[in-house]
């Protein structure tokens, strides 16, 4: 499989782009993250994995870092692809909106607890500013861009304000529900629940 733009364009990449070492590489780390966490993983250990030499897997990568900007970038780009698919399904912008709070919610929920190892590395790349992060936080601004211009050409929602403020204000109500420390912090208090309250208390203000 080739990375995608967003996976090329990261820090640390080199060689060829399309390459399927380069993808073996990012899910041979995936797994050894997994199992024993990033920081305990070395670049020598996931050669070793994959039966070649630590010098080849710099031709690929510059650093551990990229390595880890790489799989980060994967795992995001995973929840990216679902909330893709929800915006451009047939339903109503309401109930596309309505549903991708659940999707970041239940895919950031498996991805970041259900595997504290990979939680920890992306609280690390927050830390880190890494592109990769920043990228899926602009994916999530497009797709709230995307719905409310699906929205108000439906008739679903208002078009007096203008349009940049209301998707940044939207895409701002994401947060709670994808991001792995907020979640941390309230995930004893029925983020479901939350999640369809912020949904519908939106949807109002979208409202024509």
């Amino acid at each position: 499989m080739d990375l995608s733009p967003e996976q090329q364009d990261l820090p640390g990449q080199r060689g060829p782009h399309h390459h399927e070492m380069r993808e073996r590489i990012v899910r041979a780390a995936e797994a050894r993250f997994r199992h024993f966490g990033y920081g305990k993983t070395t670049v020598s250990e996931i050669a070793a994995d994959l039966g070649v030499s630590s010098a080849y897997i710099y031709k690929f990568f510059g650093s551990k870092i990229a390595i880890c900007e790489a799989v980060c970038a994967s795992l995001l780009g995973r929840i990216d692809e679902a909330l893709w698919a929800e915006a451009r399904s047939p339903r109503t912008a309401a109930e596309r909106l309505r549903r991708t709070y659940r999707l970041l919610l239940e895919h950031s929920l498996a991805m970041f607890f259900n595997d504290r190892r990979l939680h920890d590395m992306v609280i690390t790349g927050l830390d880190q500013r890494w592109a990769s992060i920043s990228r899926h936080v602009e994916v999530m601004e497009e797709v709230a861009r995307f719905l409310v211009q699906e929205g108000r050409a439906s008739g679903e929602f208002e078009r007096k304000s203008p349009l940049d403020e209301v998707a940044k204000a939207v895409a701002s109500t994401f947060s709670p529900f994808c991001h792995p420390v907020l979640l941390e912090h309230g995930i004893d208090d029925d983020p479901g629940a939350k999640a369809e309250a912020v949904a519908t208390i939106v949807l109002r203000g979208l409202s024509a």
